[in-house]
């Protein structure tokens, strides 16, 4: 890592220190939208070179959203068929019962 880079992940560590450290801000002012402070985290992590333990967390979790996003979508598409179905099965007898 370049010196430059070093003094931009430095200046990353202060700011969300600073707006999300165990310490209270130095200034009431002090605020960046909880995506921007997890994005510093990201690239804070990412610049060490190595997974983080907070970064293999976030990794779990994530799979663990997605697999349930799957289970969601294919229960969805079950219900849709079932629903298009019983749909049909309705028409069908409103449509003996007018006779």
């Amino acid at each position: 890592m370049t010196a430059l880079e070093q003094q931009a992940v430095a200046a990353l560590k202060a700011i969300v220190e600073e707006v999300a450290g165990h310490n209270p801000p130095f200034s009431a002012d002090s605020y960046l939208p909880a995506h921007m402070i997890h994005d510093a985290r990201i690239a804070i992590d990412e610049s060490a070179g190595e997974d983080s333990p907070e970064q293999i967390q976030w990794r779990a979790h994530e799979q663990i959203l997605l697999n349930r996003l799957k289970q969601a979508d294919e229960m969805i598409k079950f219900l849709r068929k079932k629903n298009s179905e019983l749909a049909q099965r309705v028409q069908f007898y409103e449509g003996r019962s007018a006779e």
